[in-house]
């Protein structure tokens, strides 16, 4: 199931992130995250919303995470 949703979430990711880099590290966190709940995913009946769930919640630490890099390195934290 991952390998069929692989190319679309990439995609979804790259356009969000804009990065390759980031894009392909949250796809792969995405991925251990789903096999890691597998279970879960046995009472699922739609895959694609599932694993765009977990995206969306990585994304949303991700973009928590860069906007905390961001403000740390502000012109004005730099001239102190």
């Amino acid at each position: 199931m991952l390998m069929k949703h692989r190319s679309y979430m990439y995609a979804y990711l790259l356009s969000v992130v804009r990065n390759p880099h980031d894009a392909e590290d949250l796809l792969q966190e995405a991925s251990v995250v789903a096999l890691r709940r597998a279970d879960q995913h046995a009472s699922v009946t739609n895959f694609k919303a599932w694993f765009s769930e977990i995206r969306h919640n990585l994304l949303m630490r991700h973009a928590k995470k860069s906007s905390r890099s961001a403000d740390r390195l502000t012109p004005e934290l730099l001239e102190r």
